[in-house]
């Protein structure tokens, strides 16, 4: 295995992505100060839900530039923070309850990022969105449901790059979180009547 291998390659990503949980997430920020790294993912919640109501609310354009990059940024840490620890599926939570909660919180955060940038786009779908039905929207796309009723202009091209940014996030997140919960399952000890 040389340096340029493909293993080499893995090795250095699960580095990046562990270095970015442990010491640049503000979910370890919150771990050190508060000692409950759960504490973030409401906060973070908050965060999103003020920003949903401030881009609907806010008439200066000026401001919502920044509303997209700070739901960018945290759609971004839950990714990185996701895909990290499914990077490492051995690894057992300490409270299994805690993490699916965790991870359905985040999971509905996804949604609520999306809601956010659809606002920055709202003219762009017929209905025109209030903040809402941004909210609605998001959720059934993520859900994959697509009712048909809020649907973004044929030359909305923002709003349907955002749609399927939606929906491919959104499964990958379901795709590790089922990961994640399938490993630490099947990692129990093996009852002595199985083995062999």
């Amino acid at each position: 295995m040389g340096p340029g291998s493909p293993t080499e390659f893995w090795r250095r990503v699960d580095k990046a992505l562990s270095y970015y949980e442990n010491e640049l997430s503000p979910t370890a920020w919150c771990g050190v100060f508060i000692n409950r790294a759960g504490i973030w993912v409401v906060l973070r919640g908050l965060i999103l839900l003020v920003a949903l109501k401030a881009v609907f609310c806010i008439e200066a354009w000026a401001w919502k530039p920044f509303l997209a990059l700070l739901a960018v940024a945290l759609l971004l840490d839950i990714l990185l923070v996701h895909t990290s620890q499914a990077a490492r599926l051995t690894r057992k939570p300490k409270h299994f309850l805690r993490s699916l909660i965790l991870s359905l919180s985040s999971y509905f955060e996804i949604a609520v990022v999306f809601a956010v940038l659809y606002g920055l786009v709202a003219y762009q779908f017929n209905p025109p969105l209030g903040a809402r039905r941004a909210l609605y929207f998001s959720f059934v796309t993520i859900a994959t449901l697509g009712y048909g009723d809020i649907v973004p202009h044929s030359d909305g091209w923002t709003a349907q790059l955002f749609v399927i940014a939606e929906i491919a996030i959104g499964l990958y997140f379901v795709a590790i979180v089922i990961a994640r919960f399938v490993a630490w399952g099947s990692s129990k000890r093996t009852p002595r009547r199985w083995r062999r």
